[in-house]
């Protein structure tokens, strides 16, 4: 099977077994040379970028050869996959603690200096249940109703998370006035939808 072309609001496995969601696919503007912005569903929900021919590039069987999985990300769908469908193995995926060999950070490091935050060792903690609702809901009235429910449980990577999924940005600044912030951007996106002919 061919891989795809990453869009978007897609979900892809990395094949030590997480998984991921695009945000997009970015041009440098010096080099031209295209990226892609995706973030973490799991965790702190880390959002990386990756060069594109890097992302599409097929496992390297050579220093991973336990692993079946083809490519280094697979896709599994779209911004509307289940918990459960995330949760299953993909055919060829290899748990983290399987995979002894890491891989070497994409640039270069100066003496003394560590890599921090490679996605590729962070540990799975899963999917956040209350994005994953609001992922799932039918409507924007349906999603201003789940957040107005958990507003007392929410957090910046929730509400980044929730911002990223409905293709927003919410300024930095206290957690309230940001909250308040996604909240009016999903009314008017709920107005906008009961407004349209059906």
């Amino acid at each position: 099977m061919p891989q795809s072309r990453p869009m978007p609001g897609e979900i892809y496995r990395h094949f030590k077994n997480k998984t991921y969601q695009i945000i997009a696919v970015a041009t440098h503007s010096e080099t031209r040379e295209p990226y892609v912005v995706y973030q973490a569903l799991y965790g702190d929900y880390m959002t990386y970028i990756r060069p594109y021919d890097m992302f599409i590039s097929p496992v390297d069987k050579n220093k991973y050869p336990q692993v079946t999985q083809e490519y280094r990300f697979q896709y599994i769908g779209n911004h509307n996959v289940t918990e459960a469908q995330m949760a299953e193995d993909v055919v060829g995926a290899v748990p983290e603690e399987q995979v002894a060999i890491q891989e070497e950070p994409t640039e270069e490091l100066t003496a003394g200096q560590t890599a921090s935050s490679n996605e590729d060792t962070t540990v799975i903690e899963g999917v956040d249940p209350r994005f994953l609702a609001f992922l799932d809901a039918d409507s924007f009235c349906d999603k201003y109703q789940i957040v107005t429910e958990m507003e007392d449980s929410m957090d910046d990577h929730l509400v980044n998370q929730m911002a990223a999924s409905i293709d927003v940005i919410i300024e930095d600044g206290p957690l309230e006035e940001r909250l308040m912030e996604l909240k009016k951007c999903i009314r008017t996106r709920a107005r906008f939808e009961a407004g349209r002919i059906r």
